[in-house]
């Protein structure tokens, strides 16, 4: 049975040295679409979902476990798509929800827990589909959206949402249409989501239709338009202040996109970080202490 990797050597002469794919058979790759084109567009659903929508494990070390272990556990059933996820909390007081990226976990937003504790807010994460406990399943953006909506909507003193990387642009979307008073922090985010998937997917030499006919065929299947929720459709309808925190040289979402967003959303600040990265920016004291005055404002 062919591979990718035999596939690509053959036909394009091609390396995939750094793709994450190899070694996997190409042939489920197409019967994935072959399938959705015909009529079993859940089996193509499944097929496809478990070879791009799985990320990569997260490990937490001990200051996570200290703070999961003391955490009250809520479980939060998301009806679309029939998941069931753990939120976590600690505190009482207005409320502050940290909202992971990929292949990441709530946990990782850590550092803002004391913090934000220590100035009388409760504070809320919880792990996406695909993540956490539901590590090794398959998930998508869309889902992202879903699962942060429903979150989102069990909060009745929410005051403010922290989200970094992909979480951004699920935040993005809930904020757009959300009408109550709140406050953003978006830690390098993403700006064109589905030009920059497909930037991604083009490095791993995967076939350039595959992301067009994955997102059709999640549009059906959960009865949403991916379109709608890309952050460049959402922007400009952002009302709330939103504060953006980005490193000029992030590998893995680009500055530009902040840049960007910085124009569009009416009442936004850009601060940029140099050395940080993608990943740094979210644990950084400086820029723990910039969130913390945000989000204290007034």
């Amino acid at each position: 049975m062919p591979t990718i990797k035999d596939v690509i050597r053959k036909e394009n002469n091609l390396s995939i040295k750094n793709s994450p794919l190899l070694g996997i058979p190409y042939i489920p790759l197409i019967l994935g679409i072959k399938l959705g084109r015909c009529i079993l567009p859940d089996l193509s659903y499944k097929i496809l979902k478990s070879f791009l929508g799985k990320s990569a494990p997260f490990k937490i070390g001990e200051v996570e476990n200290m703070w999961l272990a003391k955490a009250s556990r809520l479980p939060i059933t998301i009806p679309i798509i029939n998941k069931q996820i753990i939120s976590y909390s600690w505190g009482e007081g207005p409320e502050i929800l940290l909202v992971h990226g990929w292949a990441s976990r709530g946990i990782q937003l850590h550092p803002l827990i004391a913090p934000l504790l220590q100035r009388g807010f409760k504070v809320v994460t919880f792990d996406f589909p695909g993540h956490g406990y539901l590590q090794g399943e398959g998930t998508t953006f869309l889902e992202f959206y879903l699962t942060l909506k429903e979150v989102s909507s069990k909060m009745h003193k929410l005051h403010a949402i922290v989200a970094h990387s992909i979480g951004c642009a699920a935040t993005q979307a809930i904020a757009a249409r959300w009408t109550k008073p709140l406050r953003l922090i978006l830690l390098a985010p993403h700006y064109h989501l589905r030009a920059e998937l497909q930037e991604w997917m083009d490095a791993r030499h995967m076939p350039k239709a595959l992301l067009t006919h994955f997102i059709k065929i999640t549009e059906k299947k959960l009865g949403l338009e991916f379109d709608e929720f890309d952050p460049r459709h959402n922007a400009t309808t952002i009302k709330q202040p939103v504060l953006l925190i980005h490193d000029r040289n992030d590998k893995a979402a680009k500055f530009k996109s902040s840049q960007i967003l910085a124009k569009l959303i009416p009442n936004a600040q850009l601060i940029a970080t140099e050395g940080l990265g993608h990943n740094k920016i979210v644990s950084d004291p400086a820029m723990i202490n910039e969130m913390i005055k945000f989000l204290t404002i007034g």
